[in-house]
């Protein structure tokens, strides 16, 4: 994720002067390494883990899942030689290497899911999930025999693959493990299925629209936004303290009640866009600010939260490891990321005189710093664990 950070500040700079790399590297770059490089490889190995670990079945072998990361990491890596050099061979041979580990992670957890002796609402999410990683690898298999030039694929199919990475994956795995666990440490319990599939259903069919059907875009947004604005409060928690975290953990509650006010923000900002859309606006600024509210917003504030809470290298010293003043820390500088690079795009579009490429770098350092200090939490992790 630094490494996308780091591109986006450099690309929100090269807006106000000459800029040193053609913009459109600069972009996908950007684009690829927070969707594919961040969330895509952060949710594939948690729900390669926790899946099986809620269905009650052993998790996939060691070699299945070192495949897997081959294709992803090694497809990633690929792609992103390729748009920095320049070179369409090998940006369309990682894209294929990456849709290929995109179709083993959901048959691995397609299978997991059949297996489960229960279905209750998190499964359908998890289903949703599962399928989204089927829709990342068509789009994956496309990029690779587009007919893009010089390392970079045509703007609309990079879009769609962002778009499926970041909500038809990152957002549904989110709902899954909301739905499975969140209420459980808030003390509510699960939320019964009936109430997750209805907003579950529309939120997945406007991300559907808004891929295959450009022409209901102003639909597609109303239809994802509504589910999310439903789906917030009813797997998440927007309000209270999670007193079922262990003591060690719960400087954690509030990145989970956080988390779900970003999704709240993200799904008020495409609900609004379809509204302004089907009123005869431009819904771009709307769409593009409601994009990084879920990933920069309630995915990547999830995962800070969730990562920590779950990861086995975190398991044994959580008390010494988890310092309360750096997650708090780390909490409010994401925080300030995603109000920067919201208000940016919606700034530029009433006219306003702030210049918004200095929101955006403001919005990419303060992510820069929060990511940073998460790491040097992993950091330490990994050298009390040898």
């Amino acid at each position: 994720m630094g490494l996308g950070l780091s591109a986006g500040v450099w690309l929100s700079f090269a807006r106000v002067g000459p800029p040193s790399w053609e913009a459109a590297r600069l972009l996908q770059f950007h684009g690829l390494t927070q969707s594919a490089g961040w969330i895509g490889l952060v949710v594939a190995g948690m729900s390669l883990r926790l899946v099986p670990r809620l269905t009650h079945q052993r998790p996939p072998p060691g070699w299945a899942v070192a495949l897997v990361w081959a294709a992803l990491a090694g497809g990633l890596g690929l792609r992103l030689a390729g748009i920095a050099g320049g070179y369409t061979v090998v940006s369309r041979a990682g894209s294929g290497l990456a849709a290929l580990g995109d179709l083993a992670v959901a048959a691995l957890l397609l299978a997991a899911l059949k297996r489960a002796q229960s279905r209750g609402g998190w499964w359908w999410a998890a289903l949703a999930g599962s399928l989204g990683w089927v829709l990342v690898g068509a789009i994956g298999a496309q990029i690779a025999a587009s007919s893009g030039s010089a390392g970079l694929v045509p703007v609309a199919v990079e879009s769609r693959l962002e778009w499926a990475l970041l909500l038809g994956v990152g957002a549904n795995f989110a709902w899954a493990i909301e739905a499975r666990m969140v209420g459980v440490l808030f003390g509510r319990g699960q939320p019964r299925p009936r109430l997750l599939l209805l907003p579950l259903l529309a939120f997945n069919a406007g991300l559907l629209l808004h891929l295959g059907v450009p022409a209901a875009g102003p639909l597609s947004a109303l239809l994802l936004g509504l589910g999310m604005l439903f789906l917030a409060p009813t797997v998440g928690a927007l309000r209270g303290r999670a007193h079922r975290l262990a003591a060690a953990s719960a400087g954690l509650g509030p990145n989970l009640v956080w988390a779900g006010r970003m999704a709240v923000l993200a799904g008020g900002l495409f609900s609004l866009g379809g509204v302004v859309g089907l009123w005869g606006g431009s819904d771009d600024a709307l769409l593009d600010a409601g994009l990084h509210a879920t990933g920069l917003g309630f995915l990547t504030v999830l995962i800070a939260g969730m990562m920590a809470l779950l990861a086995p290298i975190l398991a044994r010293d959580r008390g010494r490891l988890l310092h309360p003043e750096r997650q708090r820390l780390t909490l409010y500088l994401l925080l300030g990321a995603v109000g920067f690079r919201v208000l940016a795009p919606l700034l530029a579009a009433a006219g306003a005189a702030t210049p918004e490429p200095l929101l955006l770098a403001a919005a990419g350092a303060l992510a820069w710093l929060a990511m940073a200090l998460f790491a040097l939490t992993l950091i330490e992790a990994a050298r009390s664990n040898p």
